[in-house]
């Protein structure tokens, strides 16, 4: 008697793999970045914008990490959040030059 075998996932399983795997690193990931990105860029916006309107300059630090340079092994959401933060500073340099801000 011939058997078949069968390939592929059911729905169930995709939906079981999605909520038990992806959800969690999806969740850590995007507090990972609110702590380590998007805070720094509200803080830094804040900063400008005082800067600007007191039509004062001055300098904004953001702090990163070797990390965005050089992979770490399962770090991949601090990794990323910390390239992102060297991204978004090069950008700020660009648009708040003008204004004397560094």
């Amino acid at each position: 008697m011939r058997t078949s075998t069968r390939r592929g996932w059911t729905c169930e399983q995709v939906l079981f793999g999605f909520l038990f795997w992806v959800l969690p690193i999806f969740s850590l990931l995007c507090s990972i970045l609110n702590v380590n990105l998007k805070s720094a860029i509200n803080a830094s916006g804040v900063a400008a914008r005082k800067m600007r309107e007191a039509k004062i300059g001055g300098s904004i630090v953001n702090v990163s990490s070797n990390a965005a340079l050089c992979g770490i092994e399962t770090h991949c959401s601090y990794t990323a959040s910390k390239a992102a933060m060297d991204g978004v500073t090069k950008v700020m340099a660009v648009e708040y030059g003008p204004l004397n801000v560094r």
